[in-house]
């Protein structure tokens, strides 16, 4: 038994040393391994010219083909035999030399197995595909691919692939691991000009190469990438930046998602937005975007805008929300759509404009987009607290159609003062399309009717009966609208509106014409130039203004003024300037004159705002001249003046008379008479202002005064002034150096003399005046002297040779002795009585030729040997007053006050009596 056992074995160790030795023949022998390989790969179509190796180690293929669906210049195959018996097969290297592949070559299997196939699990160190080319479309993708240590045990897993891809598309570089089938790769893709011209084209900022993130498994696919900047190149004011984009892919449910992260620019508008979105294989979305916007150039009532829309391949659905405002659209076969928009009442207190920053504005809005044929028609309905809005709009081939009404509400603080009736309700037309255009506005008194062709505006209008033309042409790079206006009687046109004053004593008309420029570009400007060929204004019964040949030309460009020349009449007194001046204004009202020209050579510089009544002005000039009908004069002028809000004003300056001439008359008539009763109720009384007036005027040299009585030289240094809730005030005296007086035909000399202002109101100023008559034929000189007040002059009188009262009198008015004039006359009480008649009555006359001043009573003193006259006055109250006085007659004279204005004079004289009735024309106390 022992020995049969023996024997068995011994036979089955000869039997495996047998089969072993023969099989390490076989695989170690070159001719061997050809042999069975041949068998093998000709066996299923797989050509080559030689195999180097055995199969032991591993074996090299050169120039290998398969049905011209493969082909490679040489295969290579290494591994370690003793790995490959194993349950995982391990292979050091596989690499293939300029491998080509076209799919579309590799014959289909007449059989289909619906079993799965199961992969025996694997090893591979290394796998090298040099220069591998894989056929599309009948162009070549040329592949370079390193990949190490593959395994395979029902999962996938490799340590790192390298791959470079080139072809007509562009290039691709992958660097990527495989853990147990789940692939990380970083990628780099250059797509080639074509596909920028052919796809990317209409982007801008689209980068040469693009890295892209991609993270998959047999579940899903990841990619994500980011971009810098990117815009649309048809219109380069929108733009995206700093993008992170996240594209997932679900396999086996088949459908999308997006995740995007993303500035988004238009112009001045920035936002920053998120955005999400899942796309399926039946064509059903839905998308959500969150935006926040981080810039506006306008003021918005929110900053954050969301929107959801959703659909597939038949219908959507889209909601645009913001804090205020909603939006919706609805589609239908993506052919028509209806959207309806409306806003809760939404305060518009953001707005910089005042007047809307009380406001609160609702709008409602419907329409229905039809894409094929294209149409839209709508309507629209907006209100806010001042007016209401309701339109219907309609759009098809290229025409819009816009029909709407817009009615101001009367009752609202902004429109309670004015007329709105007659602009209310305003109905607004509007028709066009990319070439013409008609435009039109109808109320109560305005129409305005605007065409458009091509380029060029053409229009008319009326205001009331008043009409205006406007044209211009919008094709230049800064359009311009040219209006011409005329307006015959601007009181006609105010009484369209009743908008004159409804006081019968006020009146205000005036003929204007208009002719403006306005351009339009970033910065509007308005270039006007306005003709008033006459004016009329009266503010009450006595006092009126008119003018004529008014005219001024400006441009108005972001908030500035420039005045290229005017000319104002203003009381017979033409002020105009051919210097540009400048003026600015400001949201706030204030007025800032930068540089303000009168006359060319007088500049008015600072600030002022009427509404605040503020504001700081300066009066400049070094040599200010002026010449007129009142005199040719030059002067230095340097005065400031103050406002602030509480209604002060502070004015402060000098006046330096460098040299001229006055030529001004008084016309004026200071006596009141029967014919001159008027009614004083409607004079406006002067308003009372917190003003501290000190304005010094004198002059380097003395300045002439001619008129046709009056030839003289004179020397001013007086201040005038005012305090607050006080009366102007003079101050200082007026030097006559020489000259001449005539009056009543004869020649009065006036030597050095003074006027001195005390600050008397009425001015009343002292007098010292000397003025010197001469009566050549019997060579005599007489002195007069003036002295007290204006308003009761003391004249005294002395004659060289000396002479009596009586013949001074008579040389002054006659021009010879008193007994000559008076010789038919017995009586000296009667020669003296006729005398001081002729002498008052022709001294009167003297000064009213020459001063334009009526004096009612004069105290006329001669030298110590005698007197003409006197009066004495004695008050009782503040009403009555009594005056004697011993002229010509004895008279007795009873004064009653019946008010500030009406004062009734009782006479009682020699040769009868009389009651007279004065009336003044403004606010003096008549109470002396």
């Amino acid at each position: 038994m022992i020995k049969k056992i023996y024997l068995l074995i011994s036979n089955l160790i000869i039997f495996v040393i047998l089969g072993v030795t023969t099989l390490i023949f076989i695989l170690s022998n070159d001719k061997a391994s050809q042999y069975i390989m041949d068998k093998l790969l000709t066996g299923n179509k797989i050509e080559y010219k030689k195999i180097e190796g055995s199969m032991a180690e591993g074996l090299t293929l050169h120039d290998v083909s398969y049905e011209n669906a493969l082909s490679s210049k040489s295969i290579k195959i290494s591994y370690d035999a003793k790995m490959l018996v194993s349950s995982s097969p391990a292979i050091k290297l596989i690499q293939a030399e300029d491998l080509i592949i076209d799919p579309k070559k590799f014959p289909v299997s007449q059989e289909e197995s619906k079993e799965e196939f199961s992969m025996l699990s694997f090893s591979l160190k290394q796998l090298v595909l040099n220069n591998m080319q894989v056929i599309v479309d009948e162009k070549p993708i040329t592949f370079d691919i390193n990949a190490s240590d593959i395994k395979y045990d029902k999962k996938l897993s490799v340590k790192r692939i390298l791959l470079n891809l080139a072809s007509s598309y562009g290039a691709l570089r992958v660097d990527a691991q495989i853990k147990e089938n789940s692939l990380k790769a970083k990628t780099t893709a250059s797509p080639s000009e074509e596909i920028y011209d052919t796809y990317l084209g209409f982007l801008w900022g689209i980068p040469k190469t693009l890295d892209i993130d991609i993270d998959a498994d047999l579940e899903q696919v990841s990619l994500s990438t980011k971009l810098e900047n990117i815009g649309l190149v048809y219109d380069a004011n929108l733009s995206i930046s700093n993008a992170d984009i996240k594209l997932k892919y679900f396999v086996h449910d088949g459908y999308f998602t997006l995740d995007a992260d993303y500035g988004l620019s238009y112009k001045q508008f920035q936002s920053r937005i998120n955005q999400t979105a899942i796309f399926t294989s039946f064509g059903a979305y839905y998308s959500k975007l969150n935006a926040l916007l981080t810039k506006t150039p306008l003021k918005l009532p929110f900053k954050s805008v969301s929107a959801q829309i959703a659909g597939d391949t038949v219908d959507m659905i889209a909601d645009i929300d913001t804090p205020k405002i909603h939006i919706e659209a609805l589609g239908s076969q993506y052919q028509k759509f209806i959207f309806k928009a409306g806003n809760k009442p939404m305060p518009l207190s953001f707005t910089d404009i005042d007047i809307l920053k009380n406001d609160i504005l609702e709008m409602r809005a419907e329409a229905v987009l039809d894409l094929s044929p294209f149409s839209l028609q709508g309507s629209v309905h907006a209100k806010n607290i001042y007016s209401e809005m309701d339109g219907a709009f309609e759009s098809d081939d290229g025409n819009i159609l816009y029909i709407g009404t817009l009615t101001p509400k009367a009752d609202t603080d902004l429109f309670k003062n004015s007329k709105i009736e007659f602009f209310s309700p305003l109905g607004i037309i509007l028709y066009g399309n990319s070439n013409e255009a008609i435009v039109n506005l109808d109320a109560n008194l305005l129409n305005l009717t605007m065409f458009k062709n091509g380029s060029v505006l053409n229009g008319w209008g009326n205001l009331a009966q008043n009409q205006f033309h406007i044209y211009g042409n919008i094709s230049e790079e800064k359009p311009k609208l040219y209006c011409n206006a005329s307006i015959p009687s601007v009181y006609a046109l105010l009484e369209e509106f009743s908008l004159n004053s409804k006081n019968e004593n006020e009146f205000f008309d005036a003929e204007l014409t208009i002719d403006s420029v306005f351009t339009l570009s970033e910065k509007p400007a308005l270039e006007t130039k306005i003709t008033i060929p006459w004016y009329v204004i009266q503010t009450d019964s006595q006092t009126s203004y008119q003018g004529e040949n008014v005219f001024a030309h400006a441009k108005i460009m972001d908030k500035k003024i420039n005045i290229y020349r005017y000319n104002i009449d203003i009381l017979n007194h033409q002020i105009s300037s051919e210097k540009p001046s400048a003026i600015t204004f400001d949201e706030n009202g204030t007025i800032a004159f930068e540089e303000f020209w009168i006359y060319d050579n007088l500049s008015l510089k600072g600030f002022l705002n009427p509404k605040q009544m503020k504001g700081n002005l300066k009066l400049y000039s070094e040599g200010f001249r002026y010449e007129g009908e009142e005199g040719n004069v030059s002067a230095k002028v340097d005065i400031t003046a103050f406002f602030d809000e509480n209604n002060t004003q502070n004015i402060d300056g000098i006046i330096t008379l460098l040299d001229g001439t006055i030529k001004y008359e008084t016309s004026g008539n200071y006596k009141i008479t029967d014919d001159d009763i008027i009614i004083i109720q409607d004079i406006k009384a002067p308003s009372k202002i917190n003003r501290h007036l000190n304005l010094h005027i004198n002059s380097l040299k003395p300045i002439g005064y001619k008129t046709k009585d009056i030839d003289i030289y004179f020397s001013p240094d007086f201040t005038v002034t005012q305090e607050p809730d006080d009366k102007v005030r003079l101050y200082g005296m007026l030097g006559m150096d020489e000259g001449s007086i005539s009056g009543g035909g004869k020649i009065f000399e006036l030597k050095k003399s003074e006027i001195y202002f005390y600050g008397a109101n009425p001015v009343n100023p002292y007098l010292n005046m000397h003025i010197n008559h001469y009566i050549d034929t019997d060579d005599i000189i007489i002195e007069i002297f003036i002295t007290n007040t204006l308003e009761s002059p003391v004249i005294v009188f002395s004659s060289s040779p000396a002479m009596s009262q009586d013949d001074i009198m008579s040389y002054i008015l006659f021009g010879e002795p008193a007994s000559s004039v008076f010789e038919s006359s017995t009586s000296g009480t009667t020669k003296a009585s006729l005398g001081t008649l002729f002498f008052g009555t022709g001294l009167k006359t003297i000064f009213s030729d020459t001063t334009g001043i009526n004096i009612d009573r004069l105290n006329i003193i001669t030298n110590p040997e005698g007197t003409f006259g006197y009066e004495i006055g004695a008050r009782f109250n503040k009403q009555i007053r009594i005056i004697y006085s011993n002229d010509n007659t004895q008279s007795v004279t009873l004064q009653y006050s019946l008010s500030n204005s009406i004062r009734i004079d009782v006479d009682v004289h020699e040769t009868g009596q009389g009651v007279t009735v004065l009336y003044v024309k403004d606010y003096e106390d008549l109470h002396y």
